[in-house]
């Protein structure tokens, strides 16, 4: 019986198409570097070409100039950033900063010549000289964006700099806007990796207890790691402290080598102290600790816990106590309480503009360190809204100089003529 093989001639075999893959990549490769004979239609095209290339191995592009005797502009070098050498300061006599030197006469350049060849392209540059060797480092793909040439801004950054410009802002104003706008996306989101990451390490990295009192072990269910350590340590440090009762809601406490007392209110649910450590930290001071565990507290009230230091199991643990007491609805609540942020935006408007009280700046009247401010003016028309550089009647001013000058050049020759006391000379 006859077998026949029926196969498609258009499909290649796997080992002829991994052939071809790999001869277009490396066709690809060979066409990010310039070559010898390479043609452009126009020097734009060439200089984009060049720039793409620069900009993927470290460097950027500077254009060099070449015209003939004619006038006529028929070939062009792009050289390194580093090419040639800097000149040396020709007033030497005025201070300038002590800065490195940038020029090390790198070599590498890409020329291209003016063609015309044929009439379908009357004209096209090719790649008739190119040297690739540098003299020095090349940059990173990292570093080499803060490179002078690569360093622009958009069209949208463009408009919105001119737009802040018109409001009357100024430029140090308008690169605080522009910060802020590209910044805050970016702080947002870091400290949702940071919050991510912390509650990673509370569910997979336990802490280590350093006794078997229940308040440290209600402190490691409820607190993130950074704020349990905290705790851990005012905890550790509570039992280096004394506490006896004044009357039935004050305690004093006082460290065993130190003299000072502080006070603290205890009244079974409320506790404050006098060092304001948990108004200012949030979290608990060795003096309210010290006074639990004389008088037998074991378990610290639910709002001695921040939400800014609590896991979010405690959150929602919160939020369910709350709800069973029958003080608030925990769907609604957990939803605000996980989120504010975004329901604060929703809610908080912009404010009315509203006058201030007091005169203005030109009517008050002035301290002695601003009247002692002296004012700059022109010393020409005295006027303070420019200098003597841009004065109108600079030149003006020169003439009249010019001629008081001669004026009083010649009054001095005329007195020097007459052998007489220049005092009783009459006056010009």
């Amino acid at each position: 019986m006859d077998t026949h093989i029926l196969f498609d001639l258009n499909e290649l075999p796997v080992e002829e198409e991994d052939a071809i893959e790999e001869q277009s990549k490396a066709k690809k490769t060979i066409c990010e570097e310039p070559f010898v004979g390479q043609c452009f239609l126009n020097e734009e095209e060439a200089l984009v070409f060049y720039q793409n290339y620069a900009r993927k191995n470290g460097f950027s592009v500077r254009k060099g100039r070449f015209v003939n005797k004619k006038g006529e502009r028929k070939r062009r070098d792009f050289f390194c950033h580093r090419e040639g050498k800097s000149e040396p300061k020709k007033d030497n006599t005025k201070k300038t900063r002590t800065r490195g030197y940038v020029r090390c006469e790198c070599k590498a350049h890409m020329r291209i010549t003016l063609r015309r060849i044929n009439e379908i392209f009357p004209e096209e540059w090719q790649v008739t000289k190119f040297v690739p060797e540098h003299n020095h480092v090349l940059l990173s793909t990292q570093e080499v964006r803060f490179l002078p040439s690569y360093r622009n801004i958009t069209l949208e950054d463009e408009k919105r700099i001119l737009l802040l410009k018109e409001g009357g802002l100024s430029v140090r104003q308008i690169m605080r806007v522009m910060e802020l706008e590209k910044n805050v996306d970016l702080a947002i989101e870091d400290v949702r990796q940071k919050q991510m990451h912390d509650s990673m390490v509370a569910k997979y990295q336990e802490l280590h207890l350093k006794s078997s009192s229940p308040l440290e072990k209600q402190g490691y269910q409820v607190l993130t790691p950074f704020a349990f350590k905290k705790f851990q340590d005012q905890l550790a440090l509570a039992i280096q402290y004394s506490a006896w009762k004044e009357n039935d809601t004050s305690f004093m406490v006082k460290h065993y080598e130190a003299a000072r007392l502080h006070k603290v209110v205890w009244d079974g649910k409320m506790a404050e102290c006098t060092c304001k450590n948990f108004e200012f930290v949030g979290i608990l001071c060795r003096h309210i600790l010290s006074v639990f565990l004389h008088t037998g507290c074991f378990e610290i009230p639910c709002c001695y816990w921040l939400s800014r230091w609590s896991r979010e199991e405690a959150q929602f643990n919160k939020v369910s106590h709350l709800h069973q007491e029958g003080t608030l609805d925990a769907t609604s609540s957990f939803a605000d309480y996980s989120d504010p942020i975004t329901n604060a935006i929703e809610l908080v408007q912009c404010p009315i503009i509203s006058k201030t009280k007091g005169r203005l700046k030109q009517k008050r009247m002035k301290s002695g360190k601003e009247l002692a401010k002296q004012v700059k003016r022109c010393r020409i028309c005295k006027s303070s809204s420019h200098n003597f550089s841009t004065c109108p009647e600079r030149h003006a001013s020169n003439d009249a100089n010019n001629a008081q000058h001669v004026a009083k050049k010649s009054k001095l020759d005329m007195q020097s003529e007459v052998d007489c006391n220049p005092i009783f000379h009459f006056k010009c």
